[in-house]
């Protein structure tokens, strides 16, 4: 396997390039990977590299994952080629074949060759190096971390050609160098080592002036670019090629016509005031990261408007690193502002208190070189005064730690050249023509970046631990530097050791220190500057189970009525305490959230906590109970108790209860998990379990309500209740279902209904009854589920429950559709679908809609198919029922294979398959893979409908799916015996056989037998071929399949010997 990426991406695979396909995003991860040069790449950081910092999508990565293995083994390649373990994954691939990894290893060689005085090696590696370069590296890629990673490249590339063009001057003519060199420097024209180059070979060919020409260009260009003069270096170069021409001195830029500068003022003996020109604090010499935000700043800078004074907010969090960004731009912008560059600490969040303007007046005006004599005695005159100081000046001023927009108000100077740079926790919405920045932590992959760069070691050296630390820092600049110093103050530990001592701290805020500082100490300043009122919130907000929550949620928990709380939390925001995402919802930072809980343990009574967080185990009760009723109105529920009245949120609509419940999900499951591991709130528990079993089940992946419903059982049956308990069991054996376990969800259903008819109730057996059909249709046993199915419908007809009815009814219809009485199946699901209209339950309704689409595609009704599916679609997507909405997408491409449209049917099943993967949705996984590996059988590509094929198979065999366990198998039968593995495809055949007949699967029985007549035809043993067509043939014929004319004719041309020539090439 080979890797190029020095140009654009190539990868090629036993002598063959692979076609990475139309997409980026399996580029971006065969690079990714094959950088790593075999060694594992976290999935954190495989996800934080794809999404852009966002790594909530590991279920989205899984399906990319596959997508790339079966590309590579489609290739070529061996499965195991691409392997994952304990949570990374890793590319089998030598380093020497990624050309990266090899320029980067020619030139650390040549490097460290040098000393030795061995130019002709030397130069003989950087050659080769040069030689690898084909071009933009990483051609077509655009994401955050492809854009650092090329500019990394781009560096060490111009290093390459800065590297040998320095040593070949030592060895080679320049005469031989000067095309090669003019060539370099026109890749970077910005670049002054292969400017240097390029002029010292002009001057030894004695072409000076051609050298000082470039010289000159390169200035001019740098002038126009970035406003800087060339590098020092290259400066001293010029000097040395002037000769005596000027004494060796070039004109000082800053003045004119040898006037001093305006700042330039006289003291009162009449000698001039010498002025501070540059007192930025000194650069970090170990800033990292922030690449987008400091490109971000230098643009806006750059492009101010040339009449008004340039003012820049960079505002965030207490340690997110405002102050280390903006010194970090002020030295940046050295060459912009010519005349002065000045920092003022102005103690906003300090132990001594904020600077007064007056007293900040005075240090400004001094630095500009006004004798404290001369400087005004009030506030207005010094402001206007210091206005009047720099209205010609180009000066940039960083203004660190403010407090407020009044502090900054006065020190903003007066000409149109400056432009300040402000710090604050604090937001500064009034400060008038001010831009903000707000400044978040970084994201992990750049934070592990960060930490390893503070800490002195390699930042491209990927140590599988250093996510780990930075995950407990939360990615906060200040507490990863405290990490950093503290490990460098003891170089005997190892990583493991700095991680133990964080383990052993009372708490994650406390362990972060080194020396006298301390994160705790940083987040103790901000509480001293907030209101009694706003203190007492934030304090109380560390006691919400999880950093995030709504305005009603956070009303809830700290104990006032909703404006008073809403006050609050602007006080709060405004401070950066917490930020407002949404509107009126808000977010603490992980770190600030476990301060504000310790600064609760200790300022707050037991009582005071336990009630904070009874009132918010009750608002959330109320409020799922409130979603449940707009979300589903007719919908058969328990009632439910409060305690404590709450203000809850406008939920008056299905709409708003879906958008309600899909931005609170990850609050709601959280809470739910709280309440598990405290104790103390079962009523809470079981009330939201029920309450959202029906949200939880539309919009949330596999394997999220199972463990919650576990819960509610568990707490109903101590109870006794045997109406609660029935209901629980019923909630958790459709999570069952759903998460691809139906054997536990009979057992659930089955125990279930017992305690339904020990509580009377019969809407709740009918109710139970219906999920047990429906496990027996997911298992195949389609007269079990019959006979089940009815009793429901039965029983729901009787207590003239319609919601219970038309349920029944479509999985009904969908249990005929398998037994082939399909005329009966559509009567039904239009029935239903009726009903649920009626009822306006629109997913019910757009499920019946999927299903009673199939059936109409299998009575060969496309047109009404097609009809009837745009219908569930439209509802469907209205709703945001992702996971039925995949399966409609499949039962859309099967109306598109009727077609012959093979193409889109197979785009389609891709689509759907990689929508139910995210899901976690097994069931539907399995189908979905059948799908697609069927397709690409119809578009003659057994190698590649294989993979998918062995993958459906396994999903299947691990989720006991039965109904399924044919069709793979007539499928697998198919691919191996077009790929001429007759062993296999016999084994694959007869097994789908007998799942076939113990499933009463009358097609797949009859395409196992056709199968297997091919085989016997391909063996030269027609009458058995014959035969086995034939009885295929009767199979359909008792269905009434159109097929059956088909076999029939196969089983003619079986024992015809001209004719059966052609059936083998076919075959």
């Amino acid at each position: 396997m080979e890797l190029r990426v020095l140009g654009p991406i190539e990868l090629r695979i036993g002598g063959h390039w692979v076609d990475l396909g139309r997409g980026r995003t399996l580029a971006l991860m065969v690079v990714m990977l094959g950088l790593n040069g075999g060694k594992p790449l976290p999935r954190e950081s495989m996800l934080a590299r794809i999404f852009n910092g966002d790594t909530s999508k590991p279920a989205t990565l899984h399906t990319y994952v596959t997508r790339l293995r079966n590309l590579l083994q489609g290739a070529g390649a061996k499965r195991s080629v691409l392997a994952e373990r304990s949570g990374s994954y890793s590319l089998a691939i030598d380093p020497e074949n990624v050309d990266w990894l090899r320029f980067d290893r020619l030139h650390k060689e040549a490097l460290r060759l040098e000393p030795t005085g061995d130019d002709d090696t030397v130069l003989a590696k950087l050659d080769e190096a040069r030689e690898l370069w084909r071009g933009e590296p990483l051609t077509g890629l655009s994401n955050r971390w492809a854009l650092s990673m090329r500019e990394t490249m781009r560096k060490v590339h111009r290093s390459v050609l800065a590297d040998w063009g320095r040593i070949a001057l030592r060895n080679r003519s320049p005469d031989e160098l000067i095309g090669r060199l003019s060539e370099d420097m026109e890749q970077y024209p910005l670049d002054g080592p292969l400017t240097r180059n390029l002029m010292l070979a002009l001057h030894e060919a004695g072409r000076t002036e051609e050298a000082l020409a470039e010289y000159q260009s390169l200035r001019s260009r740098l002038a126009e670019a970035q406003g800087t003069d060339p590098d020092p270096q290259l400066q001293e170069t010029f000097q040395l090629l002037l000769g005596p021409q000027t004494g060796g001195r070039t004109p000082d830029r800053h003045t004119k016509a040898g006037r001093p500068a305006k700042s330039e003022r006289q003291r009162g003996d009449g000698s001039p005031a010498r002025p501070m020109r540059d007192n930025l604090q000194r650069g970090v010499p170990d800033f990292s990261a922030r690449a987008q935000e400091v490109a971000a700043l230098l643009d806006a800078v750059r492009a101010n408007t040339p009449t008004t004074t340039g003012v820049h907010v960079i505002s965030g969090m207490p340690g997110v690193g405002k102050s280390a960004l903006a010194t970090h731009t002020g030295h940046l912008l050295r060459g912009d502002f010519p005349d002065a560059r000045l920092h003022l600490d102005l103690h906003g969040n300090r132990e001594h208190p904020p600077k007064d303007p007056m007293e900040a007046l005075h240090q400004l005006l001094t630095m500009l070189g006004v004798p404290g004599q001369e400087v005004h005695p009030t506030l207005e005159l010094r402001a206007a005064q210091w206005r009047d100081a720099t209205s010609g000046l180009r000066a940039l001023l960083i203004l660190d730690d403010a407090r407020d927009e009044d502090q900054v108000r006065w020190l903003l100077p007066g000409g149109p050249g400056c432009t300040v740079l402000v710090t604050s926790r604090h937001r500064m919405p009034e400060l008038e023509g001010a831009r903000e920045y707000r400044l978040d932590p970084p994201p992990p992959d750049e934070a592990v970046r960060m930490f390893a760069t503070l800490a002195g070691q390699d930042p491209d050296d990927e140590h599988p631990r250093y996510a780990e630390l930075v995950q407990r820092a939360e990615c906060l600049p200040l507490a990863l530097r405290l990490l950093a110093n503290r490990w460098r103050r003891h170089p005997g530990w190892s990583l493991s050791d700095l991680i133990g001592q964080l383990e052993q701290a009372r708490d994650r805020v406390s362990a972060f220190h080194a020396g006298r500082a301390s994160l705790e100490a940083a987040f103790r300043v901000s509480l001293r500057a907030l209101s009694p009122v706003a203190r007492a919130a934030f304090v109380r907000l560390g006691l919400h189970p999880v950093p995030e929550f709504g305005a009603h949620a956070a009303a809830a928990v700290i104990g006032e009525p909703l404006d008073r709380t809403r006050a609050a939390l602007d006080e709060l925001a405004d401070t950066s305490l917490v930020e407002e995402p949404w509107p009126h919802g808000y977010r603490m930072h992980a770190l600030l959230a476990e301060f504000a809980r310790g600064c609760a343990e200790e300022e707050l009574s037991h009582l005071e906590r336990f009630g904070a967080t009874h009132r918010t185990m009750e608002y959330y009760l109320a409020v799922s109970v409130a979603a449940d009723r707009a979300y589903l109105p007719h919908r058969h529920r328990l009632t439910s108790q409060h305690s404590y009245p709450v203000e809850l949120p406008g939920i008056g609509s299905r709409d708003a209860a879906v958008r309600w419940f899909q931005r609170e999900l990850p609050t709601l499951l959280a809470i739910m998990n709280h309440a598990t591991r405290d104790g103390g709130f079962e009523r809470h528990e079981t009330g939201m379990a029920h309450a959202l079993a029906e949200l939880l089940d539309t919009y949330t992946p596999g394997g999220t309500a199972v463990e919650f419903h576990q819960r509610a059982v568990d707490i109903a049956a101590r109870s006794g209740d045997h109406e609660r308990l029935g209901q629980a069991l019923l909630d958790l054996g459709k999570a069952q279902l759903r998460d691809g376990e139906p054997s536990s969800a009979l057992h659930s259903a089955g125990t279930a209904l017992h305690h339904w008819r020990e509580a009377g109730d019969h809407v709740g057996r009918a109710r139970t009854l219906d999920l047990i059909g429906l496990v027996h249709l997911r298992q195949g046993g389609f007269g079990h589920a019959w006979g089940n199915l009815q009793e429901a419908l039965d029983l729901a007809q009787q207590e003239g429950h319609r919601t219970t009815m038309a349920t029944a009814l479509a999985n009904l219809g969908v249990c005929m559709d398998h037994l082939g009485e399909r005329q009966i199946a559509r009567a039904h699901l239009d029935a239903a679908r009726e009903m649920h209209r009626e009822q306006g339950n629109i997913r019910a309704q757009a499920i019946a809609a999927t299903s009673l689409s199939a059936v109409h595609h299998d009575l060969g009704e496309n047109r009404v198919a097609i009809t009837v599916a745009n219908e569930a679609e439209d509802l469907l997507r209205e709703i945001g029922d992702k996971r039925t909405l995949a399966c409609l997408i499949g039962n859309m491409a099967e109306i598109k294979a009727t077609a012959f449209e093979y193409d889109e049917a197979l785009k389609l099943q891709l689509t759907a398959l990689e929508s139910l993967r995210e899901l976690r949705d097994r069931s539907g996984v399995v189908q979905a893979l059948c799908n697609v590996g069927r397709t690409y059988l119809a578009l003659d590509d057994p190698a590649s409908a294989l993979p998918y094929l062995r993958e459906s198979w396994e999903y299947a065999t691990e989720t006991a799916e039965h109904v399924n366990r044919a069709e793979i198998l007539v499928g697998l039968g198919t691919a191996y015996r077009h790929l001429k593995n007759a062993g296999r495809s016999a084994e694959c055949f007869n097994h789908a056989l007998e799942a076939a007949r113990y499933d009463g699967a009358a097609e797949e029985e009859a395409w196992a037998l056709a199968g297997l007549a091919h085989l016997a035809s391909q063996d030269g043993v027609p009458q058995r071929a014959r035969t086995l067509f034939l009885e295929g043939r009767s199979v359909l014929d008792q269905t009434g399949h159109p097929d059956a004319v088909v076999l029939g004719i196969l089983a003619d041309i079986a024992i015809d010997d001209d004719l059966r020539e052609v059936l083998l090439t076919e075959s």
